[in-house]
């Protein structure tokens, strides 16, 4: 394993319409085509990528899924926190990224 790979984080994103192995094959295929992403595990329900940089990646990754006709969001809970200047959830819209 190469230290670039060592040091990767894996981005976890949850996917809904998925009901199937046959839709597993279509997030696979959609997410083999996107540069630069490595698909470690595709379920019903989520896939985990790793390789994905910054929201561009992550925004390249979910509009695949989302070509491939599932929803597709980060999964929430998995995601670096982000707290609003306001002391609260960033819920109020002043997040900070």
């Amino acid at each position: 394993m190469t230290q670039a790979t060592t040091n990767l984080v894996p981005t976890t994103v949850l996917i809904t319409g998925m009901t199937c192995g046959h839709c597993v094959k279509a997030v696979q295929r959609a997410l083999g085509e996107v540069p630069g992403i490595r698909v470690e595990r595709v379920e019903v329900g989520s896939v985990t990528l790793w390789g994905v940089t910054g929201e561009e990646g992550i925004a390249k990754a979910i509009a695949a899924i989302r070509d491939a006709g599932y929803g597709a969001r980060v999964d929430d809970a998995r995601a670096e926190p982000r707290t609003g200047s306001c002391g609260c959830d960033g819920t109020c819209g002043s997040a900070i990224k």
